[in-house]
């Protein structure tokens, strides 16, 4: 089960980020897993995860799904974790004036896609 995390988690890197908690039949967590990732996150087929978001800034830890100032110099982020939650990669998305990532699925040649909103004023 992915889930985010709003405050400190046991074995969390940071205050705000996801969480993937294995459960066992009768929901009792068996592992969990913490990530410096926004909940527009998936499963990847080698175990590990995707997820695109943007920092929260400030200083803090955390990605977030939505743009609070759209004039800001920051930009979402395409992230790869590994099966153990460790960042592969990291790259910044050419996303023009994106205000809000919705999901992100794998697609059939083993890439991503996301679906993202753009709020025009």
């Amino acid at each position: 089960m992915l889930y985010q995390s709003a405050g400190p988690t046991a074995g969390a890197a940071s205050a705000l980020g996801v969480v993937d908690a294995l459960l066992d039949r009768d929901g009792r967590v068996l592992e969990r897993r913490s990530l410096d990732a926004s909940i527009a996150v998936t499963w990847t087929g080698d175990g590990g995860y995707f997820s695109v978001g943007m920092p929260l800034g400030g200083g803090e830890p955390g990605y977030g799904t939505m743009a609070d100032d759209r004039t800001s110099v920051s930009t979402f982020h395409a992230r790869k974790f590994d099966g153990t939650g460790a960042l592969a990669w990291n790259r910044e998305l050419p996303t023009g004036l994106i205000s809000w990532v919705k999901t992100v699925v794998p697609t059939s040649d083993g890439g991503y896609a996301f679906l993202a909103v753009r709020d025009v004023e």
